[in-house]
């Protein structure tokens, strides 16, 4: 019963009223939190080291859960393809059949560009790392290229849709790529977005295999955290593998290229993971940001037009 209530919201439901609906019950579900918050203090900035211990053991099971729901294998990945492509059309006017040139930014398997080709698409996908690119796209037709999207080789006005899933919290300068895009977008083009977790969520380091505490990186310092991983043995953690970029720095992002792009859809996704130590540990919180929702946004899904 519940798999069948899920399909039908998945399914029937606009997204506009399934985000509203989520965001306003982790909101009220916040509000403890919120208030505690408006009321600390900024001390201390970080916890003490051996608290981590205690707070990894209390979360460790997420690694298990996330492994569980995240997968890799052959079928998995080829369902994600199809499932974000059918996401992306659902968004776009006439269902994209006005579509020809599709751009996949930080493509990783490229399995949502195949999905495109395979309507009839002229597919492009891009990634700094080749070694991930799935031979299925690559029979396809799919033409793949080993790039950054801060430096796009394409002409000018060229692509009628550029997208790309979770890549915008890893780009070194979002600002940077983001004009890039608008660059070689054909006017009346169309960017998707969907990424996440920002860098100040619950989930932010994307340290899911290592440091499994919901807001470590706001909890301790990087230097407690790399001595826990390294004394217990744990798999090492990139930490500069995301931008540090918070809700608000992406708001100005939006905002700045706002006279060349229209906001077409655009949902900022609420959190609930971690609302009790949000409470409990406010002043670390606090002593980081002034703004609660920095903490409380966990992913963004956007389309937006190129106007001029």
């Amino acid at each position: 019963m519940i798999q069948k209530i899920k399909w039908f919201i998945r399914n029937y439901l606009p997204k506009a009223v399934i985000y509203g609906i989520w965001n306003t019950l982790v909101y009220i579900k916040s509000i403890p939190a919120r208030r505690r918050f408006n009321k600390a203090s900024e001390i201390p900035f970080y916890l003490d080291s051996k608290e981590l211990a205690t707070l990894h053991n209390k979360y460790y099971t997420k690694v298990t859960n996330f492994e569980a729901t995240y997968k890799y294998d052959f079928d998995t990945l080829k369902k994600r393809g199809k499932d974000r492509s059918y996401q992306i059309l659902k968004m776009l006017p006439k269902g994209g059949r006005e579509i020809i040139t599709t751009l996949e930014v930080g493509c990783s398997d490229g399995l949502v560009s195949y999905f495109f080709k395979k309507l009839g698409k002229k597919a492009v996908a891009i990634d700094i790392n080749k070694d991930n690119f799935d031979k299925r796209a690559i029979k396809e037709g799919v033409k793949f290229y080993q790039m950054g999207v801060e430096n796009l080789k394409f002409p000018d006005n060229s692509i009628d849709l550029i997208f790309s899933f979770n890549t915008f919290e890893h780009l070194p300068d979002p600002n940077k790529a983001l004009q890039e895009i608008i660059r070689i977008l054909k006017v009346d083009g169309y960017i998707y977005l969907s990424f996440g977790p920002l860098y100040m969520s619950s989930e932010g380091l994307h340290a899911y295999h290592s440091v499994t505490v919901p807001y470590c990186q706001h909890l301790f310092s990087q230097k407690a955290i790399e001595n826990f991983i390294k004394k217990n043995k744990l798999k090492p953690h990139n930490f500069k593998g995301v931008n540090k970029y918070s809700l608000e720095d992406f708001r100005k992002l939006w905002n700045q290229h706002s006279n060349r792009l229209k906001k077409i859809k655009y949902y900022e996704v609420y959190d609930a993971l971690g609302l009790q130590i949000l409470k409990k540990y406010s002043s670390c919180f606090k002593s980081k940001s002034k703004f609660f929702n920095n903490f409380m946004v966990f992913a963004i899904e956007l389309l937006f037009k190129k106007v001029k």
